[in-house]
């Protein structure tokens, strides 16, 4: 008799328990705002990743012209807001955090900076990848001036410089590279920029 007391005491039980959707095994809420800002922040982070990995992507004028003011905006606004919310307490450090406090403080514009600026690096690159019209450069190429170790990449005026962009090829290639060499590339092409992806060397 108790048995089956317990048993369907068991059963009301379950039954009362509401199985929970696909939202919230999958995000852990059903609220629309938070699943959109959750794969809103999987998405920056996926296009910030593979703009860190990335090379051989040029940005063009235009997209870097575009670019520019929206990474000043978020870097500024940013940092203002997260200044803002730490001095009203809104945001703490842990105890064992507190060392590194003023370090990560200083950092927080870097940060704000450097999301942004991959993030359009890997959108431009991963739309131009997909999209982009198949496209041809011969590029005059210069040595860089401090390579890093094990690193056979270029400069090219044409192309466009700068510490994240880099023309990489064969060492082998690269050893017989002369400053003022004529390098032909192919790759992609849009409105974003130029994907390098394959390279003749000079003869």
């Amino acid at each position: 008799m108790n048995n089956d007391l317990e048993e369907s005491l068991g059963e009301e039980s379950r039954k009362q328990i509401p199985e929970k959707s696909w939202k919230k095994k999958l995000w852990g809420t059903e609220n629309p705002w938070s699943i959109l800002w959750l794969n809103s922040l999987i998405v920056l982070a996926s296009l910030m990743l593979y703009g860190v990995m990335t090379q051989g992507f040029f940005p063009s004028d235009q997209y870097s012209g575009a670019t520019q003011p929206i990474l000043w905006i978020v870097c500024i606004g940013g940092s203002v807001a997260y200044y803002w919310a730490y001095a009203k307490g809104k945001i703490k450090f842990k105890e064992e955090q507190k060392k590194i406090k003023p370090f990560a403080l200083l950092m927080v514009p870097s940060i704000f900076y450097f999301t942004v600026f991959f993030s359009t690096i890997g959108l431009g690159r991963t739309y131009t990848e997909i999209l982009g019209k198949p496209a041809q450069r011969a590029v005059t190429v210069k040595i860089k001036k401090h390579p890093k170790a094990n690193e056979e990449c270029l400069e090219s005026e044409e192309l466009g410089t700068g510490t994240f962009i880099r023309l990489c090829i064969q060492r082998e290639d690269y050893l017989k590279i002369k400053d003022g060499d004529t390098l032909f590339t192919s790759g992609k092409e849009s409105w974003f920029g130029y994907v390098f992806q394959k390279y003749r060397e000079p003869r």
